[in-house]
């Protein structure tokens, strides 16, 4: 009788369905006219104030960077930008602590001034 309870038991545990993932924030809205940006030679800063996860977020802050490096062509953006943030993790529950959760401060960018393509050939 165990063995059968035990074969059910596995059965059913294999057959469930995966746990949903989160979707995406539909909420997060970020408008490129309303972003700070702090800039200095070497590195700029988006300053976004958004509640919310980078994830949930993504197409926003990747249609920010590329505003952002269109409106800069004298900029060339290095690879390796950052975001700040506040991010829950786990079963950690911001409720229970008094933070307010997640939270997207802003984006530090890196740069460097682009140079010249050379376009006469020799």
């Amino acid at each position: 009788m165990r063995f059968y309870t035990l074969l059910v038991l596995t059965l059913v545990a294999a057959c469930s369905p995966p746990t949903a993932q989160p979707l995406p924030d539909e909420k997060c809205v970020i408008n490129y006219l309303d972003v700070v940006q702090i800039n200095t030679a070497k590195r700029s800063y988006l300053q976004i104030e958004r509640p919310g996860t980078p994830h949930g977020c993504a197409n926003e802050i990747l249609k920010l960077l590329g505003s952002f490096e269109v409106d800069h062509t004298d900029l060339e953006i290095l690879p390796g930008w950052r975001i700040e943030k506040r991010q829950t993790t786990g079963s950690y529950k911001a409720s229970q602590h008094g933070y307010p959760g997640d939270y997207i401060y802003g984006i530090w960018v890196d740069h460097k001034p682009r140079v010249a393509k050379d376009t006469t050939r020799r």
